[in-house]
């Protein structure tokens, strides 16, 4: 009489893991994840910090676009209408509205990002400090009054809406002046562009 074996079990059978096998594999996968959740807030300060800075760019162009096509007698003088205005932008950095032809529509005042001032001061030669004035061609000579440049230093300060800090310190600005006085962390970016009378040169 023949015995039927038994049957081995397979050799190719896997057992599951161990408690402590598991516990180290949640502990290193802890250690990772909380690695990943600090870098978090870093990553995103640089990606809001490079879209500022993308933004602040193509504000400076639009600045700069829409002041070198103003009429001179708007830029500088008693009739300048770079005075008290602000000019309001979104998160691409397209002008929204300004102070003084502010939009009633609530969504486009949600939709403000940043917000500008301009102010402008005479252009000074660099080699003895003083006023750029309108050069008389055929003539050695400079003609117009000292407190008539004919071209001029415009300095843009701009503001992200979202930095209470940055709005407080942009609200206390109201004279060119007064951007010394700004502190070093306030959060306020300052550009500078020239722009020039383009009728200074007077011919025979």
């Amino acid at each position: 009489m023949h015995r039927i074996p038994s049957p081995n079990p397979s050799r190719s059978a896997t057992r599951g893991f161990s408690l402590p096998e598991i516990a180290i594999s949640l502990a290193v996968l802890s250690i990772a994840f909380v690695s990943l959740f600090a870098l978090l807030p870093y990553g995103l300060t640089s990606f809001r910090a490079s879209v500022d800075t993308a933004n602040e760019t193509w504000i400076m162009q639009g600045l700069n676009s829409m002041v070198q096509t103003t009429d001179w007698e708007k830029l500088w003088g008693p009739k300048s209408e770079l005075k008290d205005e602000i000019y309001y932008f979104d998160e691409e950095g397209r002008l929204t509205d300004t102070f003084s032809n502010e939009t009633s529509d609530p969504a486009v005042k949600l939709s403000r990002l940043y917000q500008v001032k301009l102010f402008t001061l005479p252009l000074y030669r660099p080699q003895d400090g003083t006023l750029s004035e309108p050069f008389v061609a055929g003539d050695n000579a400079t003609g117009g009054a000292a407190s008539e440049p004919v071209a001029i230093r415009v300095i843009a300060v701009m503001c992200n809406v979202n930095n209470a800090q940055a709005v407080k310190a942009f609200d206390e600005l109201e004279t060119a002046e007064s951007i010394d006085t700004i502190p070093h962390n306030s959060g306020l970016v300052v550009r500078t562009f020239v722009a020039a009378e383009m009728n200074s040169i007077a011919t025979k």
